[in-house]
């Protein structure tokens, strides 16, 4: 299983080693076919989707040939979901708001079949609220992000995508998180 967890995007520092986990990609491509998913950011319009696309220039600049995968139009179709993941050699979930985003991983079934892609060799990256759902629960992060932009906040899963045993809390260097993120920590 090969996973990219950070805070931010990929930056240009980071690009080199993150290529390298996309050397020997899953389809023996020369240019490795990945999927972006935006859902976490959604709700802030385009605009805010926009800001993020630098980091996508740094992918394509070091090799990635990438589209983008609204996990909205895989509503309730996990099949065609998994049908366009099996193409893929990356899935990279951005940043955002940590239940909105995982409201539409639940939704359309990427949940339920994202454990299974990456032992079959799918590079999970991410950054922000897409590292966090890797984790193994989203228990006590409502102190970090608001449930209230959930479409469903009264119905949210804490369970997590678990693809890792641990807890991940981006931006922890940031001072505005820093006592929240205390807080969760002597709580889990």
């Amino acid at each position: 299983m090969k996973l990219f967890l950070a805070s931010l995007g990929i930056t240009n520092k980071l690009a080199p080693s993150f290529k390298l986990l996309l050397k020997r990609n899953r389809h023996s491509r020369a240019t490795p076919k990945g999927y972006i998913i935006e859902n976490a950011s959604d709700y802030k319009g385009r605009e805010k989707q926009l800001e993020l696309h630098q980091y996508y220039e740094i992918l394509k600049n070091h090799g990635l040939d990438y589209d983008f995968l609204d996990l909205k139009i895989y509503r309730d179709q996990i099949d065609k979901l998994k049908t366009k993941l099996d193409s893929a050699d990356l899935i990279y979930i951005s940043g955002g708001n940590i239940f909105y985003l995982y409201y539409w991983v639940i939704e359309s079934g990427l949940d339920k079949i994202i454990k299974n892609q990456t032992k079959e060799g799918l590079v999970y990256a991410a950054s922000s609220a897409g590292s966090v759902i890797a984790g193994p629960t989203l228990k006590y992060l409502d102190l970090a992000d608001n449930t209230e932009i959930s479409p469903e906040p009264t119905k949210i899963k804490w369970k997590g995508l678990n693809l890792v045993d641990f807890v991940i809390l981006p931006h922890w260097e940031e001072k505005k998180y820093q006592s929240r993120f205390n807080t969760i920590k002597r709580n889990l």
